[in-house]
């Protein structure tokens, strides 16, 4: 049988992290390792050696850093398998997920990435949450996400100047020169959904200069994968641009446009429940990550020109 190492790099989320694990313990394949690389978290730690010490296939692993690229690396430099399968703390793959992983990687020796699909309930989903979703393939999330070992040697693992945001991506695109990558509708994890702080909708902008240096990295795949960076972000925030000025140039009908714009917010909120307080905190918080964006963007695009060239 093909060896699996499945590697978490486990943050401070102990109860999450069980739930990963229980799901982990029922597999229908058995041929596999789990992998839990800790950082600073010292209940993580002893919750990852208590399933070493009570699953001979469980191990657990501390490191001095708390990046998740870190972390991974380590699991890679320790893990056995020929097959090494990424997830989170927070999810919870499939019985059958290890078993489809194996069947979609002997499909051909010339596979040396899959892609799983990942979902979440959408069903009544809090306006202030998240979970990452990959119904069709191109996002590359780790939460998900199988290599061939030796590739991962050639490609070095990952990048850890990244901080937490397109460090999948760049180990994806770097796999991409060795083989065949694909997508699997069969190899699954369901991503709960997890409340997330207000604030982070204007913390995310920031992270958006990774986006910058995975474009600096790998400039074609970049833009055949997600477009120019930030495409999408700047488009919603010139919309926001332009209401706010055609409110200030044509002030007598400041609150039509304001009413255009409550209703354009919101109408991408119909998947989720909400009431009037998260609603205005909603509009808030995006009307000023809008107003951010193009100096942000602007910030970090001249930061990695010199690089770009």
């Amino acid at each position: 049988m093909v060896k699996v190492s499945v590697i978490i790099a486990a943050y401070n989320r102990p109860d999450l992290l069980e739930d990963c694990f229980k799901a982990l313990t029922k597999q229908t394949y058995k041929d596999f390792e789990v992998l839990s690389v800790v950082g600073h978290s010292k209940e993580v730690l002893e919750l990852s050696q208590k399933y070493a010490k009570k699953y001979k296939n469980f191990n657990a692993f501390k490191t001095d850093s708390d990046s998740p690229s870190r972390k991974r690396n380590v699991g890679i430099k320790k893990a056995k398998g020929e097959l090494i399968a990424f997830t989170d703390d927070d999810c919870l793959p499939r019985k059958d997920w290890v078993e489809n992983i194996v069947r979609e990687f002997k499909i051909s020796k010339e596979i040396v990435m899959v892609e799983g699909y990942t979902y979440t309930n959408n069903t009544n989903r809090p306006v202030f949450s998240n979970a990452p979703e990959n119904h069709v393939g191109g996002a590359y999330p780790t939460c998900n996400l199988s290599f061939r070992k030796d590739v991962l040697k050639k490609t070095h693992g990952f990048d850890e100047s990244y901080y937490f945001f397109r460090e999948d991506s760049d180990a994806a695109f770097a796999a991409m020169d060795y083989g065949k990558t694909i997508f699997s509708k069969k190899v699954r994890v369901f991503h709960p959904l997890r409340p997330t702080n207000k604030k982070s909708i204007i913390k995310q902008v920031f992270l958006h200069k990774e986006d910058f240096r995975l474009y600096k990295k790998f400039p074609k795949k970049f833009k055949e994968a997600f477009g120019f960076p930030l495409k999408r972000e700047l488009t919603k925030s010139l919309m926001t641009y332009i209401f706010l000025i055609m409110g200030i140039v044509y002030f007598q009908y400041w609150y039509a446009f304001l009413v255009v714009y409550l209703i354009v917010r919101f109408s991408s909120l119909r998947r989720y429940k909400f009431n009037l307080t998260d609603f205005t905190s909603f509009v808030v918080l995006w009307f000023a990550r809008d107003l951010m964006m193009p100096f942000v963007a602007a910030y970090y695009f001249l930061k990695f020109y010199a690089k770009l060239k």
